[in-house]
């Protein structure tokens, strides 16, 4: 009897460590000790494994003091051996060669050593200056060490004696020379009317801009996404008849016809009184209006604020998204949610409900939004962003925070999109439903509503056994099912 109970704790115990560490599950290993307060932005990562984690966080502590980064050792707790970092602002984190590069808020552009974090003080120290700035947002390092810097600039106007006599606001792209300094070479381009956010490199060397509305670049008529060559000249063969874009993802996918999804806030004709947060354009800029308007929603179901801000492609065609959100239509979601490249939202792919909601400390205002999504050299899936809490369909995980690890997809369990989604019947239903699971007779099955909780659990020991649920309310909910070799499917039920 004690051997049969010894068999029995062993068995459960490596279910559960099976479920632990099934694809897309929390790594509870991890652990980010920060307070919640602030948020991570931008993340990077270093050939050893360790993370470079920027934004503003609150040091650990009875001061109230904060920090723009941090380096991460593989456990998720602080490396003692980096800064500390005193700016409280740091974003768009770049590793290149021996120095890591960031943006810090209103201030301009900054250069750390990457072996410990100190900051280097030889970089962009020339005077007088030949720009002030109010608002830094994105930047692009050229194989020869040039910068490209994208913002609301202020070029200072100097008499031959150096004395400052004027300013000129309104410069959206400027360059730097490789020591940080600007380049007094390069025509710096006047953008008035509009606020230049950020760019990418596109397959073809190209340069795509996002502006925060569309506006005339040197004299000609461009959306708020264009495209420029490597010299700063516009390229007239692409055109966007997008309107207004409230913040655009560094990231773009790109389907092998030359057409791109892109990610943010936008605003476009073909769209009419509807803000998007995904949006696939054309080879010529073009908006593609056979895309469907995926219904993201954010701060208490308001449509307009809603975005998207980074995806991961865990399958060809298929997407992890992430970003400022919490619900698509009437399904409450935790900022992540799986689509694929055709539109559609692929609800079963993650049957957890995401992150959680954070109460910031420092402010007292309400978070829940991922900023990036990223695989790391190690395998893992990494996210950041202001959250805290995380729902992943094998539990809840309240003492996730700000920056955490999934497990990978090949974690030598069967993975989600190599098995059948269990059939449920009749859906909607009133209350009596049959659960079947191709290839499985007996599997653990749990019913979650929208914000992750229980609200029924059960052994399934025959297949096509009867599940009755007369005290749910009506709705939708995720229905988790696991087998004893840790295999997880999910699918949707509705109780009328």
């Amino acid at each position: 009897m004690l051997r049969a109970f010894f068999l029995l704790v062993s068995g459960a115990c490596a279910l559960a460590a099976a479920r632990a560490q099934a694809p897309l599950c929390v790594d509870e290993s991890f652990q980010f000790p920060y307070e919640p307060t602030g948020g991570i932005v931008t993340m990077a990562f270093m050939q050893d494994g360790r993370v470079i984690a920027g934004g503003t966080v609150r040091m650990p502590g009875p001061v109230n003091q904060h920090t723009g980064m941090v380096r991460v050792i593989p456990s998720g707790a602080i490396d003692p051996s980096f800064g500390p970092c005193y700016t409280q602002v740091a974003s768009q984190l770049k590793i290149e060669g021996e120095y890591i590069y960031y943006q810090n808020g209103g201030t301009g552009f900054r250069r750390n050593f990457l072996l410990d974090g100190t900051p280097d003080y030889t970089y962009g120290t020339s005077w007088p200056p030949m720009f002030s700035t109010s608002q830094v947002s994105s930047y692009h390092i050229f194989p020869d060490g040039t910068q490209w810097r994208m913002g609301d600039y202020i070029r200072k106007i100097y008499d031959e004696d150096g004395q400052q006599i004027g300013i000129q606001p309104g410069y959206g792209l400027v360059q730097a020379m490789p020591n940080g300094d600007y380049d007094p070479g390069f025509d710096h381009k006047y953008t008035p009317g509009t606020y230049l956010r950020n760019l990418s490199v596109e397959p073809d060397g190209r340069f795509l801009f996002s502006a925060s509305n569309a506006f005339t670049y040197e004299g000609t008529p461009v959306g708020a996404l264009f495209k420029l060559w490597p010299d700063g000249q516009l390229d007239t063969t692409f055109h966007t008849s997008i309107t207004w874009s409230g913040g655009v993802s560094d990231e773009k996918y790109h389907y092998p016809d030359g057409r791109m999804l892109v990610f943010g806030r936008f605003m476009a004709p073909e769209y009419p009184n509807d803000t998007l947060a995904v949006m696939r354009l054309l080879p010529d800029g073009s908006t593609d209006t056979t895309w469907p308007s995926i219904p993201f929603l954010a701060y208490g179901y308001f449509r307009g604020l809603a975005a998207v801000w980074d995806y991961l492609e865990i399958e060809p065609g298929k997407l992890i998204v992430v970003g400022d959100f919490n619900a698509i239509g009437l399904q409450p979601l935790g900022a992540i949610v799986a689509i694929d490249t055709a539109g559609n939202v692929l609800w079963n792919y993650l049957p957890g409900t995401g992150a959680g909601v954070m109460e910031d400390m420092g402010t007292n205002n309400s978070y829940c939004l991922l900023h990036v999504i990223r695989e790391g050299p190690d395998g893992f899936i990494y996210l950041c962003g202001s959250f805290s809490g995380y729902n992943d369909g094998c539990g809840d995980h309240p003492e996730q925070r700000l920056l955490m690890r999934l497990f990978p997809l090949d974690v030598g369990v069967k993975e989600n999109k190599k098995v059948g989604s269990p059939f449920v019947a009749p859906n909607p239903g009133n209350g009596l439903f049959q659960i079947r699971w191709p290839g499985y007779r007996e599997f653990d099955l749990e019913v979650r509503d929208g914000l992750g909780r229980i609200v029924h659990r059960e052994h399934i020991l025959r297949e096509g056994d009867n599940v009755e649920l007369p005290h749910v309310k009506a709705g939708v909910y995720n229905l988790l099912v696991t087998a004893p070799d840790g295999t997880r499917a999910s699918a949707k039920l509705m109780k009328q």
